[in-house]
């Protein structure tokens, strides 16, 4: 497969279009994703019998977990379409689903109208938009990649994440003007479902944009070699096994640590140590904000020096300040705030160069597929998992043993790095569809 324009530094016109709809379309997929555990409290009682407001929230978020079981059969069907006809095919109808999903979820009468009916409509939205949100990850890191210069990649793959971060902000901006516009009774009526109206909105307008770009240079070359099969989960298995293992090797330890020390940490802290919920949700939002700021500059950075060192320097920083971290966040609101800042810039690193190292990992023949199945068993398995280790080590009366288990996985993770590949110097065609790696691009 040859390089073509893959071949420089430079962003052409038709390269930012299309790393523009692939950001665009998954940061509208996680606002989706993250609106529905922002609006759970508010919208809680429509769904379920009235006289136990705490049954009807654990319903609700039990619906949510539920979302997740979805993401890795998003990941083989979604991931397999964008194999088979065209990544932006996969992107483009992921994000549709993810916005029927918000829309069933927007319309879908209360419990009082249509009885045990509306929490079933309910748990079938949310298993909609997990499904979307498990084909978006792996489709949307392989089309962004393979739309970049071969010397930006890094670059353009951290945008990816970006998109993540940028979806959650947007997610809590949504759900902050409208509680600020609206009072209690309001919101529970109706406020909440404007929400996911808004947001549906901008997501088939998403769609639109995506069907209007073009295909990822490496499929179209693919198509005109006549390399795509038809049978990408099967391939996956019998001939790549390797890079499904590498996956959730390269996965796993970002997908617990990301989970402890941005989304889980607000929660963990103001139950344990009894911080105001709303003052520590506010360090999140800032450390969310400073990753979208640093984390271009790291994928950058892997570009010129290589991901591995980007790796180890995250791992190998996580095993060494898990335990200090844990320490210091009960010391006080200041010492909380530093705390989470340290890690998030620890953190940011990894985050920076995943999506480009999981694409350079995987043969593109195989690639949407190979990311987004083994990711969603990976964030499933360590991420969905890890509030619930780290609670029960604190409640069962262990607390100063909670930094044991993310320090154990950084540590297998920072022993795996030390042993992978470095691939941000060869070029994408190389490795797409043979073992062989050609000579180093000069950068």
């Amino acid at each position: 497969m040859k390089e073509s324009i893959r071949d420089d530094t430079h962003f052409l016109p038709d390269q930012k279009k299309r790393i523009a709809a692939g950001a665009i379309g998954n940061s509208l997929e996680y606002v989706d994703w993250a609106l529905y555990g922002l609006l759970a409290p508010v919208f809680a009682s429509q769904f379920f019998p009235e006289g136990d407001p705490i049954a009807a929230l654990l319903g609700t978020l039990v619906i949510y977990a539920v979302g997740f079981v979805m993401r890795p059969l998003g990941g083989a069907m979604l991931g397999s379409l964008g194999d088979r006809i065209g990544r932006k095919v996969g992107l483009a109808i992921s994000v549709l689903i993810m916005s029927g999903g918000s829309v069933l979820i927007a319309v879908t009468p209360t419990y009082s109208i249509i009885g045990l009916a509306a929490p079933l409509i309910l748990l079938i939205g949310r298993l909609a938009q997990g499904f979307a949100a498990g084909g978006e990850y792996g489709t949307s890191m392989t089309y962004m990649v393979e739309s970049a210069p071969a010397k930006r990649r890094g670059l353009s793959g951290s945008f990816q994440q970006v998109s993540i971060s940028l979806g959650i902000l947007l997610a809590s901006v949504i759900a902050g003007i409208l509680t600020v516009a609206l009072d209690d009774q309001q919101m529970s009526s109706f406020g909440w479902r404007i929400g996911f109206l808004a947001v549906a909105a901008l997501g088939f307008a998403a769609y639109l944009y995506r069907r209007n770009v073009g295909e990822s240079e490496t499929f179209e070359e693919m198509r005109q070699e006549q390399e795509v099969i038809k049978a990408p989960v099967k391939m996956l298995f019998t001939e790549h096994f390797k890079s499904v293992l590498w996956v959730i090797f390269i996965a796993s330890p970002i997908s617990l640590l990301h989970y402890i020390w941005v989304t889980y940490l607000p929660s963990y802290a103001s139950t344990t140590y009894g911080y105001a919920l709303e003052t520590v949700l506010m360090a999140q939002t800032l450390a969310t904000v400073l990753l979208v700021v640093v984390l271009p500059l790291f994928g950058y950075l892997s570009d010129r020096v290589g991901r591995k060192p980007l790796l180890l320097f995250a791992t190998i920083g996580s095993v060494c300040l898990s335990w200090p971290a844990f320490t210091l966040i009960g010391n006080g609101l200041v010492a909380y705030f530093l705390t989470q800042f340290t890690m998030v810039l620890i953190l940011a690193p990894y985050l920076a160069v995943l999506t480009s190292v999981l694409v350079e990992h995987v043969p593109a023949r195989v690639r949407s597929t190979g990311i987004g199945l083994p990711y969603a068993i990976a964030v499933a398995l360590f991420g969905g998992t890890a509030p619930l280790f780290i609670t029960a080590i604190a409640e069962g009366g262990h607390l100063n043993l909670v930094w044991i288990y993310p320090t154990a996985v950084a540590m297998l993770g920072a022993t795996a790095f030390l042993f992978i590949r470095e691939t941000s110097f060869a070029p994408l065609g190389a490795m797409a569809v043979s073992k062989k790696i050609t000579k180093p691009l000069k950068r």
